[in-house]
């Protein structure tokens, strides 16, 4: 039987207020946001932005189109680069950083909600395109390179020295870094860590094909993401053709870069009096822009000058107009003005979005001035856990919810108290030892007075004794053991598991059906976190 079950975000520790209000739809949180995700708010949002004939459609089709063929693009996305083309289109955006193997399970997951959200538009008769916007001019290089290791002792693996040696690129776009030979030896550690399964040779099969001595990592990762979700439009932004249509929203961003920052800091301390966290802090001096001169730097503001942060590099504000007009790919948004010029590029209706970037999407609204467009509808993502059977039958024995596993282990424990006949054992014998004591200390202070003391702390000193001994029964009991040996299979590090494995580990398990039951399960409007029952397909 297929099993599912959704638990209510409050009840997982970790998340912070402004998400839960929001997926609330709390007017506390709402404010800061411009329409609502709200099915029907949606629907009047994409028809009112479909209307608008300002957006380079036909120069980001023939984008998209170059680009996805490179990745292997079939007549499916051919059809829906035509469709994004047309007036009355939108798009449906998400977006992940081009991470090792496909990155964490949540970005299957954005990329399977946005693929969700743009057919329900369509249901509608909303001619809804979903877009996967490659985040390829990051430069957390150590973000983009960790991998999850299931093996014996599961963690998170940084596979950044064993691809580039102790001598690490330095700042660069992580999508322009090319991989090495040495690729194939982490390929070949991370696929000895998959147990032996079914499905585990296809698996070899997309990883090598997908990253190989030679190929960047964005054609990695849009290689690797076009076999397994192979409907979707895949989007590079470090693109020239695509720089050249962003640069006018640079130049805006260059220009009133004061003004800007003077808004964000406004909006911050808005949220802050609200009592939300902000989730970027800006400098004083800082412009949203980076500049790749050789490395990936930001751009400051210094006196009547710009400044290259951590560099002697400095420009005058008509040295950076010529910049932009003539090499326009050497500059990138930070995490702020990214979505600013997504939506300057795409008829953005919904933005699909994780716990965090719904966080920071709060500060963005003042930018929106910049494109004179409003915000997209930032919809959040569907989340997911997946149980195998063995952690399903445990649970189960054990009488544990997945929720209380996903609340951690001091209320798994607490939903698990031992009764074990040897801790009978131990609450007989400290009774006794409790009894016996109090009269030897009795029969002590009637020979000599002194000596009642004495005995008395000795009695509270066994007894202390005995408190540990219990705890360590309790640590070392066969329930106690359960819960240690289940806790990391929900809460891999201590986190969500969508933070930590990657799309490759179920893939190897269950194979193609897994996948297909991923998108069954995603549900737009479906604001809870669902567990997923996993089975294996029976064989032949």
């Amino acid at each position: 039987m297929v099993r599912s079950q959704d638990i209510p975000f409050h009840r997982i520790p970790g998340h912070s207020p402004l998400f839960l209000d929001y997926i609330g739809l709390s007017p506390a949180a709402e404010r800061f946001y411009a329409t609502p995700p709200v099915k029907p708010k949606l629907e009047i949002f994409a028809r009112n932005q479909s209307s608008k004939k300002y957006f380079p459609r036909k120069e980001m089709a023939l984008i998209l189109e170059r680009q996805n063929a490179l990745y292997g693009a079939g007549a499916a996305l051919e059809e829906q680069v035509a469709d994004l083309a047309r007036p009355d289109s939108v798009a449906v955006v998400t977006g992940q950083q081009v991470g090792v193997f496909g990155g964490p399970l949540y970005t299957i997951y954005k990329a399977l909600t946005a693929v969700a959200l743009a057919e329900e538009l369509q249901k509608s008769g909303i001619r809804a395109v979903p877009v996967f916007w490659m985040e390829t001019e990051d430069h957390d290089l150590a973000e983009a390179t960790r991998v999850f290791h299931p093996g014996p002792s599961p963690g998170t693996v940084e596979v950044a020295r064993a691809l580039f040696g102790d001598r690490a690129p330095s700042p660069r776009p992580v999508g322009s870094l090319t991989l090495p030979l040495k690729i194939r030896d982490v390929n070949t550690d991370y696929l000895g860590s998959i147990p032996e399964s079914r499905f585990r040779a296809n698996v070899r099969a997309l990883l090598e094909e997908a990253y190989a001595p030679g190929v960047t990592m964005t054609l990695a990762f849009a290689r690797l993401l076009r076999s397994i979700l192979p409907g979707l439009l895949l989007f590079d932004p470090a693109d020239p053709e695509a720089k050249r249509l962003a640069a006018p929203v640079f130049l805006k961003a260059l220009e009133n870069s004061d003004t800007i920052v003077a808004a964000l800091r406004e909006r911050a301390g808005g949220l802050a009096r609200a009592g939300y966290p902000v989730q970027v802090h800006l400098r004083e001096d800082a412009t949203l822009l980076f500049v790749t001169e050789g490395e990936r730097l930001a751009l400051e503001r210094e006196s009547d000058r710009f400044r290259l942060r951590g560099s002697a590099t400095s420009f005058t504000a008509e040295d950076l107009r010529h910049l932009m007009e003539g090499a326009p790919e050497r500059f990138s948004p930070n995490v702020l003005l990214r979505p600013v010029v997504q939506d300057a590029l795409f008829p953005t209706a919904a933005y699909v979005a994780g716990p965090s970037e719904i966080a920071y999407f709060a500060q963005v609204g003042p930018l929106y001035a910049l494109i004179d467009r409003p915000m997209p509808v930032i919809w959040p993502r569907n989340s997911f856990t997946l149980l195998d059977p063995e952690t399903a039958a445990e649970l189960e024995r054990l009488g544990i919810d997945p929720g209380d596993c996903l609340a951690g282990g001091e209320r798994m424990r607490e939903k698990t108290p031992p009764s074990s006949q040897e801790l009978e054992r131990l609450d007989e014998l400290e009774r006794r030892l409790d009894r016996d004591l109090r009269k030897v200390r009795a029969e002590i202070g009637a020979v000599e007075a002194g000596l009642e003391r004495a005995a008395e702390n000795a009695r509270r000193r066994i007894l202390h004794n005995m408190g540990r001994v219990r705890a360590r029964t309790l640590r070392l009991s066969p329930v106690a053991q359960a819960v240690d040996r289940l806790l990391p299979r929900c809460l891999p590090e201590g986190k969500l598991q969508e933070r930590g494995p990657g799309i490759l580990l179920p893939l190897a398990r269950y194979g193609s059906p897994f996948l297909e039951r991923l998108r069954r399960e995603t549900r737009p409007e479906n604001f809870a976190h669902r567990v997923l029952y996993l089975q294996e397909e029976a064989r032949d």
